[in-house]
């Protein structure tokens, strides 16, 4: 599966997560390993963070629009987000 690159700066991935992950009941960022991740979606956009990209099984669970070959456009609200 290919890396997908979903953000352009680091201030469209802030304004993404602030609107998304971290307004979603199941986001916590204590975790160090993704299976024990609250959302494995959230923990690879933290560790994308750091390398850039995301999976393509990640893309595709939050939902996204392809932008060219390596290029996405994540959706407003993630496919997975649960406010309780």
């Amino acid at each position: 599966m290919k890396e997908l690159i979903p953000f352009s700066n680091g201030t469209e991935a802030d304004l993404w997560q602030f609107n998304n992950c971290h307004r979603c009941s199941l986001y916590e960022d204590e975790s160090t390993d993704i299976s024990e991740a609250g959302c494995k979606l959230a923990f690879e956009l933290d560790l994308g963070r750091i390398t850039g990209t995301i999976s393509e099984e990640a893309a595709q669970g939050i939902g996204y629009t392809e932008m060219g070959d390596k290029f996405v456009t994540l959706v407003d609200r993630c496919n997975q987000f649960t406010k309780e």
